[in-house]
């Protein structure tokens, strides 16, 4: 009745018209929806796991996260490195995955102003192409939420694929999740990041003379290249997101004029304006030459010096493919000390400190408040003792947790007021 009377005085937020559903006056949020979530988890007769058709109850639940758990610990990785950081991350304590109400419902506010944003993205783009408009991925954030509130523990697997070569590791559900979602679900967790690793790797081995010159005097080589593009200061963060993919895609084989006519198109269609092509910058010939250095002395030597073996090539195999697991490995070589730190404070019964979501060239981590600062300064410190051993001109950036907290509580208040 409560409800009723707030609804037909307009004090609950509704939509005055959904026109897709041809609907007036429907109630967009009572307040209620988590409760009636936690109600049902618990208490719902009628919820019934579709495998078994038993009922739901937390012991079931338990019980088949224990149950992941051993058949996750039977799996072998190809590298024992796999296999130590998998062991660690697929035990994690469950405390460690359980929101807070408020910040539950500040990532679902998040993840639906996202989906729109990409759904009306996407229309626009496809919208003289009915099949890939009939294709559009939405409500990809929220689904995906809604799978973390069945199943919270992230799990971890080497790649299924046969023969595959790569060092990385795959989690679900937590690790595929916008960032900006997690950070709402979890805003007390740092997050660290390789600077610039594989365009690093490829500095360090290859004759890269100008770009690795440059690495080492700008914080953000990417930006440098914008400027130099001469693109307006309002639209540089954008741009330099495009031109980030637009390196990445050489480095994973793509042509550098393929890369150029990419950023171009991607340019044109958010009407960002340019003086000064990419591909006339030096970091666009130098790299296109190193990838292609690359290729040629994989073939001529049959491999290459990955950052723990010698990483053997055969003919058979897609050239691109097995560079991108070569610097794979040094992204994995470069994280695993941070791991190191995190399983001895486990085996050891420290619980200020947990690696709690691992993101290939980086992770996320949970730390005590009061340690937050110690605990990055050691991360930092370990990442650089490691790069400086490999010859590698990168470093561990951790992301300012109190800017983080202050932009997600800014970003909620802007959609509830919207």
């Amino acid at each position: 009745m409560a409800i009723r009377q707030q609804y037909l005085s307009g004090a609950v937020p509704i939509r005055e018209h959904d026109q897709k559903n041809n609907k007036c006056r429907v109630i967009m949020q009572t307040g209620l929806k988590y409760l009636c979530d936690a109600l049902l988890k618990d208490l719902a007769l009628d919820r019934i796991y579709t495998n078994s058709w038993t009922t739901f109850s937390e012991r079931r639940y338990q019980d088949n996260l224990r149950a992941q758990k051993n058949i996750l610990q039977s799996i072998a990785a190809p590298y024992p490195v796999q296999n130590k950081l998998m062991s660690y991350l697929n035990s994690l304590p469950c405390w460690l995955f359980e929101p807070e109400e408020e910040h539950l419902q500040d990532a679902f506010t998040i993840a639906k102003s996202l989906d729109e944003k990409h759904t009306k993205e996407m229309e626009k783009k496809w919208e003289n192409n009915p099949k890939k408009l009939a294709r559009i991925e939405v409500n990809r954030n929220r689904k995906l939420l809604h799978q973390f509130q069945d199943d919270s523990h992230p799990h971890y697997l080497p790649s299924q694929q046969f023969g595959s070569r790569t060092y990385r590791i795959f989690g679900y559900v937590l690790p595929v999740m916008t960032e900006d979602v997690v950070k709402a679900l979890f805003p007390h967790w740092g997050i660290a990041d390789l600077k610039n690793c594989h365009l690093a790797v490829f500095a360090s081995r290859f004759n890269m003379p100008d770009t690795k010159a440059l690495m080492a005097l700008t914080d953000d080589i990417f930006m440098e290249v914008v400027r130099f593009m001469g693109i307006k200061p309002e639209h540089q963060k954008k741009a330099r997101k495009l031109l980030k993919a637009a390196v990445y895609a050489m480095i994973c084989g793509m042509s550098l004029s393929a890369a150029q006519a990419r950023l171009t198109r991607e340019l044109n269609e958010n009407e960002i304006g340019y003086n000064k092509k990419f591909m006339h910058h030096f970091l666009a010939k130098e790299l296109a030459s190193a990838v292609e250095q690359a290729r040629e002395q994989i073939k001529e030597k049959k491999g290459i010096e990955g950052a723990y073996i010698w990483m053997r090539y055969s003919p058979e195999m897609d050239i691109d493919t097995f560079i991108a697991c070569w610097l794979q490995s040094f992204e994995m070589a470069l994280n695993e000390p941070c791991y190191d730190l995190a399983i001895r404070k486990k085996e050891t019964k420290h619980t200020d400190f947990y690696i709690t979501s691992h993101q290939h060239d980086g992770f996320s981590f949970f730390s005590e408040k009061k340690n937050m600062d110690l605990i990055s300064a050691q991360l930092i410190s370990t990442v650089k003792t490691k790069a400086e051993e490999l010859k590698v001109n990168t470093l561990l950036v951790i992301k300012d947790n109190s800017a983080t907290r202050a932009r997600q509580q800014g970003i909620v208040s802007n959609i509830n007021m919207a």
